[in-house]
């Protein structure tokens, strides 16, 4: 797909422009339910919540996101349209912000799609095979934990 074009759409990148561009707010008070203040407790949209404040609002690098504590479980803006609280196709959505987009910024989200932080430990090949033995029943669970404990984990922004 060109930086402009809008033919063969992929799905993941539609998700990942309503995730990381569209808040929360914006998307819910389409669909009739506002919300005051920035990072606040709220009433959980996705499911039946009146008595009380189960859920939390707050947005970090990746976009807005709503944890809630009854379902433990946490929501994007895209599901929404997943879970059915609208009708709206999530493509005209979209096509509408895409459409408005300059091209250094359509190329910026492009290019950020899929990255996540890279937290595999540089030793991690040790652990799969004390998992692989584990599973054949050549190690123990106490093997486990300890090649668990023997990672080093660095994470790289």
């Amino acid at each position: 797909m060109g930086i402009g074009g809008l033919q063969d759409v992929d799905p993941k990148l539609i998700r990942h422009v309503i995730n990381t561009v569209v808040p929360f707010k914006t998307i819910l008070g389409s669909i009739g339910i506002f919300i005051s203040g920035a990072e606040e407790s709220i009433y959980c949209p996705f499911h039946d919540n009146t008595e009380t404040r189960a859920a939390k609002l707050f947005k970090d690098k990746e976009g807005d996101k709503i944890w809630c504590f009854a379902e433990r479980r946490m929501y994007r803006p895209y599901d929404v349209f997943k879970e059915g609280l609208t009708d709206k196709d999530p493509e005209v959505v979209y096509r509408r912000i895409w459409s408005k987009l300059d091209n250094q910024t359509k190329e910026r989200i492009i290019s950020e799609m899929g990255k996540g932080f890279d937290i595999k430990p540089k030793n991690w090949d040790l652990l799969e095979g004390i998992l692989t033995k584990y599973k054949r029943g050549e190690a123990s669970y106490s093997d486990v934990l300890k090649g668990i404990l023997r990672l080093e984990v660095s994470i790289d922004v």
